[in-house]
């Protein structure tokens, strides 16, 4: 998966998830999807606000558990600096 940001000037992240036709069906792309946007509301909360966040889904993400992909999207969020405290905190 691939994580492209932006500053924006608003007081609240906006979020964007790319799933490439590459990946499979409209069924399997539209839950691809929906996972990522599930595990992105769920770290709201935790993150800074003020960003454009572009989610791109691979071809590797798609076979992914939910933990390894919680687990992915957590490591991306690090390295990107948005995350404001942890979620166990």
């Amino acid at each position: 998966m691939t994580l492209q940001i932006a500053p924006n000037s608003l007081t609240h992240n906006r979020y964007g998830v790319i799933v490439s036709k590459r990946l499979g069906n409209a069924v399997q792309r539209n839950r691809m999807r929906r996972r990522i946007k599930a595990i992105l509301m769920q770290r709201h909360p935790w993150l800074v606000q003020g960003y454009d966040t572009v989610w791109i889904a691979r071809q590797s993400s798609v076979r992914q558990p939910h933990d390894a992909l919680l687990r992915i999207v957590d490591d991306l969020l690090q390295q990107a600096a948005i995350v404001e405290r942890t979620p166990n905190s």
